[in-house]
């Protein structure tokens, strides 16, 4: 009898056993992990503000295109979104970098986006940047401004499959200086050439 007994000991807890394996399973898949649930993407890349916003060059075409000063600080504004179905919340790490034409990083910075829910928010986030170099090219001939320092952004989810919408960058002309001689006065030039 005893044996008997035994064995239904065995057989129930091996029972049980089974059954919580299959648990872990199913709270695993229902964990959103990976694919499209878990797709971040930076969304924008914004360069100055409204009560300090980028200087503005109109190219020849009518586009306008920001540009910044060397030495004057500016507000450069990351949004990261989450798309995809996900019903829990995940944080992602954003990477904000300026980095040379060359390649050369210049300047650095991270942080986390708050928890997103799929397709539902988006995560701002604001850097103050002073530019220390100069760098743009001005084509005098067709007055189209081009070059810069390279604003890059990325967002890294381990899970996020789907990497070609990670990373967005943005060329910024920086001008060496803004002086007042440059300028119009009245109606007429401030500075004129000879």
């Amino acid at each position: 009898m005893t044996s008997m007994s035994h064995r239904r000991a065995f057989l129930l807890v091996g029972l049980l056993l089974l059954n919580s394996l299959a648990l872990v399973v199913t709270a695993q898949g229902a964990s959103g992990r990976g694919g499209s649930k878990d797709d971040f993407l930076v969304n924008s890349i914004t360069i100055g503000n409204l009560s300090s916003p980028a200087d503005s060059w109109i190219q020849p075409d009518g586009a306008v295109m920001p540009y910044v000063f060397m030495d004057e600080t500016i507000e450069i504004t990351v949004e990261v979104r989450r798309l995809g179905n996900a019903q829990l919340g995940k944080a992602a790490p954003v990477t904000l970098s300026v980095v040379h034409p060359i390649g050369y990083v210049m300047q650095t910075w991270s942080w986390n986006t708050s928890e997103l829910l799929g397709s539902i928010g988006s995560d701002t986030s604001s850097v103050s940047w002073t530019p220390d170099v100069a760098h743009s090219i001005l084509n005098t001939s067709t007055n189209e401004l081009h070059g810069g320092l390279i604003v890059r952004a990325s967002v890294d989810y381990p899970q996020d499959d789907r990497n070609e919408n990670d990373v967005k960058e943005q060329a910024v002309p920086v001008a060496i200086q803004s002086d007042a001689m440059d300028g119009i006065a009245g109606t007429s030039l401030g500075f004129i050439p000879g």
